[in-house]
């Protein structure tokens, strides 16, 4: 079933040799969880706009914000949400922005669907590391969608754009 907690709890959810996952039909709700799955996958459906967000693994990261109901956010602050290997995929249709000026978004590739919001925000844009190994094997990129605007930063090396979500864009560089 669901994972709830009272308002103010935690959630901590760890894998040392696997994944985390939840079915299609399961969520978490009422706190923003920490996930580590040290040598394994994330795979969650989490409440939207509960605070900052911390997930790690080795391979694929995919977590998809939902409403708990009509009055809520399927936004996501992120403070870490980063694998070593795999691709990060973030499905949050009302927006991802940063928690702070250290956090970020790392993987392989990473994919951000915000269609019904903004990436990055008033507090400055999305930090991004979006090619973790940084060219010693093929691939890795960036690829996003959002109804507003998209406002990332690459931390480390080339920020390389990937075929997008199906919608029209521009990029502008600030710095060559």
């Amino acid at each position: 079933g669901n994972i709830t907690v009272v308002d103010g709890g935690t959630i901590s959810l760890t894998s040392e040799h696997g994944d985390v996952i939840g079915a299609d039909t399961v969520g978490v709700f009422n706190a923003s969880p920490t996930v580590h799955a040290d040598e394994g996958r994330v795979s969650l459906i989490i409440e939207g706009d509960q605070g900052p967000l911390t997930v790690t693994a080795r391979n694929n990261i995919d977590i998809t914000a939902v409403k708990q109901n009509t009055g809520g956010s399927a936004s996501f602050t992120i403070a870490t949400v980063a694998s070593t290997q795999g691709t990060v995929t973030i499905v949050a249709p009302d927006g991802v922005t940063g928690y702070n000026g250290s956090s970020h978004v790392g993987g392989r590739t990473i994919i951000i669907d915000a269609r019904d919001g903004t990436i990055g925000g008033a507090g400055g844009p999305l930090r991004i590391d979006s090619d973790v190994y940084h060219s010693t094997v093929t691939g890795g990129g960036f690829s996003a969608r959002a109804s507003g605007n998209i406002n990332v930063l690459e931390i480390a090396g080339d920020l390389k754009l990937i075929k997008g979500l199906g919608v029209d864009a521009s990029v502008h560089s600030t710095s060559g």
